[in-house]
């Protein structure tokens, strides 16, 4: 995933849909925006950096071998540190992986919009709150 600076190490059919688990690097201060899974907890391993996380209302700050899980419908988000990081992001079940594997090819087409995220966002299950 060349866009989102990732790689998808365990997927979907590696597991009977049972989870799924990427290795994401992260450019300094960066991160998604808030956003809610329906259909999936998630869990963030931090192997190198620091991660501010917002889980809910509860704001903190995470560094290397800190584990931080996000239940399905937490609104949450992450915030790489000012010399950004590197985690582990497990799915359970799997699902979402798809959502950085079509977003990553309609990048690199010039194509992904901000309407064009929505409706990626819609597909694997997601909301952005607000």
């Amino acid at each position: 995933m060349p866009f989102l600076n990732g790689l998808i190490r365990i997927d979907a059919t590696d597991t009977g849909q049972g989870f799924a688990l990427l290795e994401m690097n992260m450019n300094p201060l960066s991160g998604p925006e808030t956003h809610i899974h329906v259909n999936e907890d998630e869990y963030f391993y931090v192997l190198e950096g620091t991660y501010e996380f917002r889980c809910g209302e509860e704001l903190f700050t995470c560094g290397p071998g800190d584990v931080v899980k996000v239940p399905r419908g937490e609104p949450h988000r992450l915030t790489a540190g000012p010399a950004g990081g590197r985690h582990l992001t497990m799915f359970h079940p799997a699902g979402p992986e798809g959502w950085f594997v079509e977003a990553d090819s309609l990048a690199a087409s010039g194509a992904l919009t901000p309407e064009a995220a929505g409706l990626l966002f819609d597909k694997y299950g997601m909301i952005r709150p607000g």
